[in-house]
């Protein structure tokens, strides 16, 4: 039974016992180590996101592109709708429901930069840092996880833990302590994909239950955040083991598809020259001031909104990369590197701009005519500002109606997917081997008895969090877990570039041997057949 399982079990305990025991002093301790870590690291994580950005876009226009994962005779196994489908309900689907509305209206009512006089400019700042937060800079650190991933495990031929990317410990000579090391990589990768995960379950738990009480007049309540997350349990167990063909897929597939029509609906709705805004004004502001947002270089109007939004993403989007990472590589055998590179930068990032533009301002536009959220917005309770939004906007219950039930199929899809990554990437690392027959074929199997196991954690610890300090406890937890990890994918990406460098080379003198040797054969056929001619021509 794999070893780091049952440590994590142990820390979940540790968790517990303070979480119910003693919740005041665990919140306390918590928000101490959380402020340390940003005031230390806030800048660091600044220049991360930044770095994974151009590295990522770098190895896609570079010859490295040419690379195929998994070898040069492979081919995809999904197509690119399922394939974008399952990526992007694992990436982003839950929180853009949510913030997709929350953030652009929030901003708009609290200008982040200072000086900001007109409506537009406070529109156009608002979309700005949307974009940022939800646009290439995510998805350049999933992506380069993913192809860190794909490419030690489909082309080196290395299992799925991270610590199987170093195959050389240099100058530790002695086992105990290669194990050691290998373990506390192990541990902190799943530590962070577990309160990654745990996070996003907290914000669909609050989604939800914000539906619930638009539509049912159910109030807020800790028995109704339990009895959704136990229904959402047994949802998602249900499909994780069904497999990823018969269940992941064909949930991110049909949750695609209700996407499709909700946001079509809602563009019908708002008005056509409110959603080109975004797109005309802050868009190409976005995309001219994109290293400044980077680095946060503004006059802002409260100092702390950098740690309070933009360093709380990437602190975000770092613990969700081996979880997503993960779960794309082991959909991705077959593509290209280029193909993963553009398509994981642009396909989703067009998706959440487009989804940013009519749901954001269709929030402000009802802001406007409606009084939506009042004179002032805070985000003490907002989880019924999405649903209020859509009743005042279409006066039809029936948007409220499908906007719970894709908020319900992403919430089972986003666990089910972590449950079955965390099984894979726990499995005995006999059963990883990349040589097998199945891992040929780009398919994984973990044990029940794993994905099971999982699945109760992330439920176990939901409940725990939202008993303790609900969703900001949860929030400052899955940060502390980042750092260790944030450091350790910096070295996996520099080593990704420096063996990607050496297979492209070796691939390249084994092509040109080969075709040399085709030019030799082809050349020896034809001096055979001159010789057979040549009598004839006399």
């Amino acid at each position: 039974m794999p070893v780091n399982f049952w440590i994590i079990n142990f820390i979940v305990l540790i968790i517990f016992c303070f979480g119910i025991f003693n919740p005041e002093f665990f919140v306390q301790q918590i928000g101490v180590i959380n402020k340390f870590l940003f005031d230390k690291l806030g800048t660091f994580y600044l220049w991360f996101a930044l770095f994974a950005l151009i590295l990522f876009l770098g190895i896609g226009i570079s010859p490295l592109g040419k690379i195929r994962l998994g070898g040069q005779d492979d081919k995809p196994a999904y197509s690119n709708f399922s394939w974008f489908s399952m990526l992007f309900c694992a990436g982003m689907g839950v929180s853009i429901m949510f913030w997709g509305v929350v953030e652009p209206l929030y901003h708009f009512m609290n200008p982040p930069v200072a000086g900001l006089e007109t409506s537009l400019q406070k529109e156009i700042t608002s979309f700005k840092f949307s974009f940022l937060h939800w646009g290439f800079h995510p998805w350049a650190i999933y992506g380069l996880t993913t192809l860190a991933v794909c490419f030690f495990t489909l082309n080196l031929k290395k299992n799925l833990y991270f610590s199987a990317f170093f195959s050389k410990l240099n100058g530790l000579n002695l086992s105990i302590k290669k194990k050691i090391l290998k373990n506390s990589i192990d541990l902190s990768t799943l530590l962070a994909i577990l309160f990654g995960v745990v996070y996003s379950f907290g914000m669909g738990v609050l989604s939800i239950e914000g539906g619930l009480n638009k539509l049912f007049g159910i109030e807020s309540s800790l028995v109704l955040q339990i009895g959704i997350i136990v229904v959402i349990f047994i949802c998602y167990m249900i499909s994780c083991l069904r497999g990823l063909n018969k269940g992941i897929k064909v949930l991110s597939n049909i949750s695609m598809i209700l996407c499709f029509i909700l946001l079509g609906g809602i563009f019908c709705y708002v008005p056509k020259m409110e959603i080109l805004g975004p797109l005309v004004n802050a868009l190409p502001a976005y995309l001219a001031e994109l290293p400044r947002l980077s680095l946060a270089n503004f006059d802002f109007s409260n100092a702390d909104f950098p740690r309070v939004w933009t360093i709380m993403y990437w602190t975000w989007w770092i613990a969700w990369a081996p979880f997503v990472g993960i779960f794309v590589a082991l959909i991705s055998k077959g593509r290209t590197v280029r193909q993963l590179v553009f398509s994981m930068l642009l396909a989703p990032t067009i998706f959440s701009f487009t989804w940013f533009a009519v749901f954001g301002k269709g929030a402000i536009f009802i802001q406007n005519k409606f009084n939506l959220v009042g004179d002032s917005f805070d985000l003490a309770n907002v989880n019924t500002v999405l649903f209020n939004m859509l009743d005042l906007l279409t006066q039809a219950s029936f948007f409220s109606w499908l906007t719970l039930i894709i908020l319900f199929i992403f919430f089972i899809n986003s666990a089910d997917s972590a449950t079955y990554t965390l099984a894979s990437l726990t499995q005995n690392k006999a059963k990883q081997d990349t040589t097998s027959a199945e891992a040929k074929t780009g398919s994984h199997n973990p044990t029940t008895f794993l994905q099971v196991g999982w699945g109760v954690m992330i439920a176990f610890l939901t409940m725990i969090f939202m008993f303790s300090g609900g969703i900001k406890i949860l929030q400052q937890v899955t940060l502390i877990t980042v750092p260790p990890f944030s450091i350790l994918l910096c070295v996996v990406f520099i080593k990704l570039v420096y063996d990607m460098c050496k297979y492209y080379k070796y691939e390249q003198l084994r092509s040109n041997l080969k075709r040399n040797l085709g030019d030799i054969a082809t050349s020896m056929e034809s001096s055979e057949k001159e010789k057979e001619l040549a009598p004839l021509s006399h």
